[in-house]
């Protein structure tokens, strides 16, 4: 069962250990995308996922700082394998350009796309968390929002991260094996901040191939990756993200036998259920969006 702890100045989010996008990370001229040609049905799916079994939740250490803002959120009860509605955003970086590059959003309109997000009473969670509850049942916040991050883009830890620690939120940051500790991509340190602040870490692959032209290696892509994650950095991983969003059924089933609970997709809808484990539903946030566009991606606007 979940359960969520609601701290005076800080919500602290419970782990129950939470994909690429279909759309392409930073650097790529354009998403490339290929749905799987067909759906795992709800006995597949159920019959690929692995026992979750509740974890105690871990107070965060005293030294992480306390959100300058507090919000109590009314929570809703949901049965095992219901649906539910939970918008799930997506971003790569948080940071200044001038170039016009759609996977960048500025700090100062992230903080304004938070604000509003606060204003109007969403409370985040992580994936793990969300995948949990579809699967176990349990409880949610009333306008509960995923945050997630593809790459790990050193900028969101320097700008993303206090951001949302001022408004109580966490995210789910999905890192690239190798490119830990490369120029411009989160160190381990910055890893064990993240998770300090009650992030959640999934894996975003060893390499970031595109993994149905790659098929021979999704051993080491898909179940090293989580290895590396889970016994180098001590990340607890328990989701994955697509390179490139590219997914078959082959790659589906492969994530769903190797460790993972939860996998997520890039889609237009914020309705999420247990037959789509493996294909939760990302909507990119994209630099040129206005405040109008991104509320769009959001059910609940008043």
């Amino acid at each position: 069962m979940t359960r969520i702890f609601i701290k005076k100045m800080f919500i602290c989010v419970f782990f129950v250990g939470a994909i690429l996008s279909l759309s392409a990370c930073s650097g790529a001229s354009g998403p490339l995308i290929q749905k799987p040609s067909a759906t795992p049905t709800a006995t597949q799916v159920a019959s690929a996922i692995p026992t979750v079994v509740p974890e105690t939740a871990t107070p965060l250490p005293t030294e992480t700082p306390a959100p300058t803002l507090t919000s109590t959120p009314a929570l809703i009860t949901v049965k095992a394998g219901q649906d539910v509605t939970v918008p799930i955003l997506l971003y790569h970086h948080i940071s200044e350009d001038s170039t016009g590059n759609r996977y960048i959003v500025t700090p100062a309109v992230f903080e304004t796309q938070m604000k509003w997000l606060f204003d109007h009473h969403y409370q985040t969670i992580t994936i793990s968390q969300l995948a949990n509850v579809l699967i176990s049942g349990g409880q949610l916040p009333e306008r509960a929002v995923v945050i997630t991050f593809d790459d790990g883009n050193q900028d969101v830890v320097t700008n993303a991260l206090p951001i949302m620690q001022k408004y109580g939120f966490v995210g789910t940051a999905y890192i690239i094996v190798k490119w830990i500790g490369a120029d411009g991509y989160d160190t381990a340190d910055q890893l064990t901040q993240l998770q300090s602040a009650g992030w959640e870490i999934g894996s975003h692959t060893m390499s970031h191939l595109d993994l149905s032209k790659n098929e021979d290696n999704l051993q080491y892509e898909i179940r090293m990756s989580l290895l590396k994650l889970d016994k180098d950095y001590g990340m607890n991983v328990k989701s994955l993200a697509y390179p490139f969003g590219v997914i078959d059924d082959r790659i589906i089933t492969y994530t769903s036998k190797a460790g993972y609970t939860s996998a997520v997709c890039l889609n237009t809808t914020f309705i999420q259920n247990v037959r789509n484990l493996y294909c939760l539903s990302r909507m990119e946030v994209r630099q040129e969006y206005t405040m109008d566009q991104f509320i769009a991606l959001l059910p609940w606007k008043d």
